[in-house]
């Protein structure tokens, strides 16, 4: 868009908006930056709960699991996914490949206190990471003193999850502070 203008010596000056640059008709422009900085920081969450939900999951699955079994980004998806793959080895001649994986299992979970929310919790968050529209422009706007800040993931957990799974985010930050990070293992 061009307007033109004469100053005051009648020179005429050409003067071009584009509206890229200003985003006056685009979402998140400054007529609209209310409601893209709030999806900007709810997406901001989303990735911080993304992230500790799937790094959480991770390490159970390095906990529990033989590490031929586990193939990261493809197997398994989720705990039940690990589950089912226990039962389906249980009582079978491969059952030595599990590497007393129920056992293990089964004592973790104590040590987490884990409930059949927990998964339901995860596979909530992971969700919400999931359906972010662009995620390294969110991963970049997002400051590295957040992403192992309990104070932080939990809210980014109650800022992501309904209000129905919001009394659990306390007991997923439980969670994480068992799982030691820097190598895996469960403390």
């Amino acid at each position: 868009m061009s307007d033109s203008s004469s100053s005051e010596d009648g020179v005429t000056e050409n003067t071009t908006t584009n509206s890229i640059e200003t985003g006056s008709d685009m979402p998140g422009s400054v007529n609209d930056g209310g409601a893209e900085r709030e999806r900007l920081e709810e997406q901001k969450w989303a990735m911080l709960a993304g992230q500790a939900a799937f790094n959480l999951q991770s390490h159970i699955f390095k906990a529990v699991l033989p590490p031929g079994l586990i193939k990261p980004h493809i197997f398994p998806r989720n705990i039940s996914d690990m589950e089912r793959t226990i039962d389906k080895y249980k009582n079978t001649k491969e059952e030595d490949r599990l590497e007393n994986a129920e056992q293990k299992w089964q004592e973790l979970k104590c040590r987490l206190k884990w409930k059949r929310d927990h998964e339901r919790v995860l596979e909530h968050i992971k969700s919400a990471y999931m359906h972010i529209a662009h995620p390294l422009e969110v991963l970049m706007k997002l400051p590295v003193d957040k992403k192992n800040n309990p104070g932080d993931i939990r809210n980014a957990f109650r800022s992501v999850l309904p209000s129905n799974l919001r009394e659990r985010a306390d007991e997923m930050i439980y969670m994480l502070s068992i799982v030691d990070v820097r190598d895996g293992s469960i403390l």
